[in-house]
């Protein structure tokens, strides 16, 4: 409580702001990529990043995980992305989300920020990872790189934030309405 010490669920929760500063390609249409992950904030606590795409969760709870993706478009037409999360190394059922990336104009390739939030129950031990397929190999998930005028910070082509929001969570037992 407000006078007595932090207990389960109270205000020390676990963590973790994780990014990516590649670009990432897909070499073909069929085929599903991981997304690599190449930085996790310092000050992340019980969430690790392990051989640059897996999330690792040291404590069991439901946590919060969003992700932004800088998708960009190099092909004359239309394009579309799809990204989806994967638990212990097999796919979540229904977690692909998918983005038609416009165009490009002229030289310039169009661009879209895929965002998601997700909630989800882990085990300690588990891990997740993203993956994802484009339908042209002109699809690319693209860092950007800082500006000068004005000046202005990099763009990560993958933003990942995780947040524990319970360490456990109640059954209820709900009827169907009558």
């Amino acid at each position: 409580g407000a006078t007595g010490a932090a207990g389960a669920g109270g205000t020390v929760a676990y963590w973790a702001s994780i990014w990516d500063t590649t670009t990432q390609t897909v070499a073909s249409t069929t085929t599903a990529y991981t997304i690599g992950l190449n930085n996790l904030d310092p000050n992340s606590s019980g969430i690790t990043l392990v051989g640059g795409s897996r999330i690792t969760f040291s404590n069991a709870g439901t946590y919060a995980i969003e992700f932004s993706v800088q998708l960009t478009n190099a092909d004359s037409q239309v394009q579309y992305a799809n990204i989806w999360i994967r638990k212990n190394g097999s796919d979540i059922a229904d977690s692909a989300s998918q983005a038609a990336i416009i165009s490009k104009q002229g030289s310039v390739p169009g661009s879209y920020i895929m965002t998601v939030a997700y909630a989800l129950q882990l085990n300690a031990a588990d891990y997740i990872e993203f993956a994802w397929n484009a339908t042209n190999t002109l699809v690319k998930i693209e860092t950007l790189v800082a500006g000068t005028s004005p000046t202005r910070p990099e763009t990560p082509g993958v933003i990942v934030t995780v947040q524990q929001v319970t360490y456990t969570r109640s059954e209820e037992h709900t009827s169907e309405p009558s």
